[in-house]
């Protein structure tokens, strides 16, 4: 029986946000998640589950987005033959989309278990996932809405007004240059 001084413990340990080399994230999830505990991955300030339980699920949830964001884009391209013929590839974690009007590319950050996207539009982004909406989220984002509810928000101006997941950054970056929607619906669940 795990008492309930030990899952206080094991909650306390959850809730700090732990990243790069020396953090804790490397402890043993079938202990922490035991079904006695019925714990939840924790929740940061902004509201959202930010968290994988295993490295192996971070990689199956990234990739998939990643193959979903090429598979999406070369049938995009593929019903719009006068848009061009990008080199879309993904390959050992990195997906390159490169085209007339520049180069994006976003790859698997593992030991952050982000994806990181750098745009010739809107430049550099990190995203995490958000389990609460399955859809990833840009950093910058929830920053913004932490210091909204810290009441840290000095630094804040008014509303969020940018995207805040990748498919919806992705599609609309397209949609700008290509003045078309139509197949791009599949990045509105990224």
């Amino acid at each position: 029986m795990i008492t309930k001084h030990a899952t206080r413990l094991i909650q306390r340990t959850l809730s700090v946000r732990h990243y790069g080399k020396g953090s804790t994230t490397a402890l043993n999830t079938k202990t922490i998640f035991h079904p006695q505990l019925q714990l939840q991955p924790p929740k940061f300030l902004g509201g959202t589950t930010r968290w994988f339980r295993t490295e192996s699920e971070y990689h199956d949830r990234a990739d998939a987005t990643l193959h979903t964001i090429q598979d999406t884009l070369d049938f995009y391209f593929e019903d719009n033959p006068d848009f061009g013929s990008p080199d879309i590839n993904y390959a050992s974690g990195v997906l390159t989309i490169a085209l007339p009007q520049g180069t994006w590319v976003m790859n698997k950050q593992s030991p952050n278990r982000q994806i990181w996207w750098s745009s010739p539009i809107s430049g550099p982004r990190r995203y995490e996932y958000d389990a609460d909406d399955g859809k990833w989220i840009w950093t910058r984002y929830v920053d913004f809405q932490t210091a909204i509810q810290t009441g840290k928000s000095e630094n804040v101006a008014g509303e969020w007004t940018d995207t805040k997941h990748l498919g919806e950054a992705l599609k609309r970056e397209m949609i700008d240059i290509f003045h078309l929607d139509d197949g791009l619906d599949d990045l509105d669940d990224l």
